[in-house]
């Protein structure tokens, strides 16, 4: 699993925990199969980006607090990387 992967599953989860409700009904509320959101919420795959954009929607969140903590860095060829920073105070 890749640290940007397990970031944006502690993300999700976060986010669906504080909206309180279930994998399942994120997944109703996304069009997204429940086995789904649990592949994502424990990093095992990462979503596309039409996946993201109704993850964002069915949780009325944003993208800065979705992709909190993950960013990259630009490099040249093969020296680009994504990068870990800690969750903002009080996320």
């Amino acid at each position: 699993m890749s640290d940007h992967a397990e970031r944006f599953a502690e993300n999700l989860r976060r986010l669906r925990r504080r909206a309180g409700i279930s994998a399942e009904e994120l997944g109703y509320r996304a069009d997204v199969h429940h086995n789904h959101i649990g592949s994502i919420e424990r990093g095992r795959t990462e979503p596309r980006l039409g996946t993201l954009i109704r993850l964002i929607g069915a949780l009325d969140t944003t993208p800065d607090e979705i992709l909190d903590g993950i960013s990259w860095r630009p490099g040249g060829e093969g020296e680009g990387r994504c990068s870990m920073r800690s969750r903002a105070p009080g996320r």
